[in-house]
């Protein structure tokens, strides 16, 4: 348009107006020019196959079979008393209270039930189940974590009331929800860190009833055989975490192809260290006296992956920098899920001998 404009009014712009007119189109046509031919040079990527952390859909379990709907059947909260039984617990055993747990366990008795009931059903949260977009509606998770926690406090009461086959079963329960909830189809990553979380509420627990002498050595490694967590469950939630960032990533950076943006790059980059953290999962827990000891080689070199996307993000001079700031976001949150699990695994590990 400048051109066209200076085109025209040649005849009448002479002298600075003239040279001021080419100067301005000069200082507009250059940094479009530069930024076109940026984009031509530094050209997308080809999107690479991502199958292999694709999702079917699975089939809805019926309310009956669904623990989650077992427990949500009593409300979507735990009563007031279940606060008190929870500050019993974390002030344990300095300031147990026998008389005021047997009124706390008298009050929970339907909701211990309804948990023992659910260790036998599978989970599936009902508004999330099949929809992998992040805005899909979680289920109250806050409410399964708490769960876990009173059945904790009715192990430590049966078990002080010396009642020492239900103190063993509560203390079971939260344990086998948790892996009910890591192993479940379509689980999404927080359900299976809520899961990984019940499962150590249930370690500390037999921890706590083993170091009391209530539940000897035998009873715990046979309540533990063939317990452990798969380490390629990390699978799923991956794909789902990683399917949640693409359909976000689609919907809400909708943006053509230019210097500043490879939308396919990003998409695969973003494939690239998810399919990373899901292929490390399967590798084993390698541990010393049961004490885990992460691999340093796989962790420095995701760690290093990161930082490489991160120093890209603020560096203007390289291509791709919206995409680089997107994953830069994403990726930094996801590189030590795997240690956590092979952490809960040696808990187990160390509890069967």
């Amino acid at each position: 348009m400048l051109f066209f404009y200076l085109k025209k009014s040649k005849n009448v712009a002479t002298g600075r107006r003239l040279l001021g007119l080419q100067i301005l189109t000069v200082l507009t046509l250059l940094p479009a020019t530069l930024f076109l031919l940026l984009t031509v040079v530094f050209t997308d990527q080809a999107l690479q196959d991502d199958s292999a952390m694709r999702l079917d859909v699975v089939a809805t379990l019926n309310d009956k079979d669904n623990l989650y709907i077992t427990l949500t059947n009593l409300g979507d909260e735990l009563p007031p008393i279940s606060e008190t039984a929870g500050e019993l617990v974390s002030e344990y055993p300095s300031s147990w209270n026998q008389a005021t747990a047997n009124q706390i366990a008298q009050q929970l008795q339907p909701h211990i039930a309804a948990y023992i009931t659910g260790t036998s059903q599978e989970y599936q949260c009902p508004t999330s189940v099949n929809n992998f977009a992040m805005e899909a509606e979680l289920c109250e998770l806050n409410l399964m974590r708490d769960y876990a926690e009173i059945m904790q406090f009715a192990a430590l009461y049966e078990a002080r009331s010396g009642n020492v086959a239900p103190a063993q079963t509560y203390a079971m329960a939260p344990l086998k929800v948790g892996l009910t909830m890591i192993e479940s189809d379509n689980v999404t990553l927080i359900e299976y860190l809520v899961g990984l979380a019940s499962v150590n509420i249930g370690l500390d627990t037999l921890e706590t009833l083993k170091n009391e002498n209530v539940l000897i050595q035998t009873a715990i490694k046979q309540q533990l055989a063939g317990i452990s967590i798969l380490t390629d469950s990390l699978l799923t939630p991956m794909q789902r975490e990683y399917l949640g960032y693409t359909i976000a990533l689609e919907k809400h950076v909708d943006m053509s192809q230019s210097y500043f943006y490879h939308p396919n790059r990003t998409r695969n980059e973003l494939f690239a260290f998810m399919s990373q953290i899901a292929e490390t999962s399967v590798r084993g827990c390698p541990t010393n006296n049961y004490i885990y000891t992460p691999d340093t080689t796989v962790d420095t070199k995701l760690i290093e992956y990161v930082d490489n996307i991160q120093s890209n993000a603020v560096n203007p001079a390289r291509p791709n920098r919206i995409g680089n700031i997107y994953l830069s976001v994403v990726l930094s949150t996801l590189n030590t899920i795997s240690d956590n699990v092979c952490e809960a695994n040696t808990r187990i590990n160390s509890l069967k001998d």
